[in-house]
């Protein structure tokens, strides 16, 4: 007896967070797919996209990151979240013959969902992609890179977000680092 209600009481936990993780899923999901967004009255983080150049070089890589701020007391997920979570992501729209690589995850800490530990971010992140552009792209020519971008950030209640990310950089014979 004594070990079923320990069991029982395990398993009920994961259930409540089972839901608790598919409700947030589906509410980030069908939100994506709304029409007219409704206005945010609370976001628990800042995301933008950061070079490490100010100019870049045709055919020379380069970094760029979803840079994220993040409230106390709240935290974003790694790659591999653990038990709950979901990972930042970014579907990048670059111009003709860009490459973008996966993102390089930074290393994460632990954090707590309910009673169950994570793999995540505190306070800030830098999540970073290389871009390659041809090396056949013209100098002297403005350039936007933009990237649909997913995110999940949890404290007390969890915040599912997504935004178009963008930044312009300008072409140069020679890279200027930012």
């Amino acid at each position: 007896p004594l070990f079923y209600s320990d069991w029982h009481s395990n398993l009920c936990r994961r259930v409540v967070l089972a839901s608790i993780s598919i409700s947030s899923i589906l509410l980030f999901i069908i939100d994506g797919f709304a029409e007219n967004e409704s206005p945010v009255t609370f976001s628990p983080i800042h995301v933008e996209l950061v070079s490490d150049q100010l100019t870049i070089q045709p055919g020379r890589p380069f970094s760029i990151g979803i840079y994220q701020t993040i409230q106390s007391e709240y935290h974003t997920y790694w790659r591999n979240a653990g038990t709950v979570g979901l990972p930042t992501a970014i579907q990048w729209k670059l111009p003709k013959g860009f490459e973008a690589s996966e993102i390089l995850w930074p290393t994460p800490e632990i954090s707590k969902m309910a009673d169950y530990a994570v793999w995540g971010y505190h306070d800030k992140a830098l999540l970073l992609t290389q871009i390659t552009p041809p090396k056949d792209f013209p100098t002297e020519k403005t350039i936007e890179l933009t990237g649909e971008a997913s995110w999940m950030c949890c404290g007390t209640q969890c915040h599912p977000g997504f935004k178009t990310l963008s930044i312009r950089l300008n072409s140069s014979d020679t890279a200027t680092p930012n």
